[in-house]
């Protein structure tokens, strides 16, 4: 999940990305001075629950938005990086999912990449077998 905070008084923007645990994995700024990246480093929201916290506390200050990920078949194709196969036919099992089944998908390639770690002897499988099998809903 990513979180955009703008502040309203000059656009300056922090964009806290949070993996699927609510911890806080990295930070963007943009058109943010020294000193106000300062000042939200000495109260960086480690949690997504804190970041709730902040939207009530810092509401004068700064808009909250969601930051929509990208559900593109390119970001699909080079999120899964093993580029194999029918390529054509991968990107139309994609344009067939709903954004909420491409958001899951999404969500579930760093699991995956973790248990093909964990099982060295198990291949990975090609882009189109993924999608077309529903990988992405394994418990992995």
């Amino acid at each position: 999940m990513k979180i955009q905070a703008k502040a309203k008084k000059d656009g300056a923007t922090a964009v806290f990305e949070y993996n699927e645990k609510g911890l806080l994995k990295s930070v963007t700024f943009c058109k943010m001075s020294q000193a106000q990246m300062i000042w939200v480093g000495e109260r960086l929201p480690q949690h997504v629950s804190v970041l709730k916290l902040w939207k009530e506390k810092f509401a004068k200050l700064f808009t909250f938005s969601e930051v929509a990920e990208d559900l593109s078949f390119d970001s699909f194709w080079n999120r899964y990086a093993y580029k194999v196969g029918n390529k054509t036919q991968a990107k139309k099992l994609w344009e067939k999912l709903k954004d909420e089944e491409k958001t899951a998908v999404m969500k579930s390639i760093a699991k995956y990449e973790n248990f093909l770690r964990n099982h060295p002897g198990q291949a990975k499988a090609y882009p189109t077998t993924f999608l077309n099998q529903r990988r992405w809903e394994n418990e992995f």
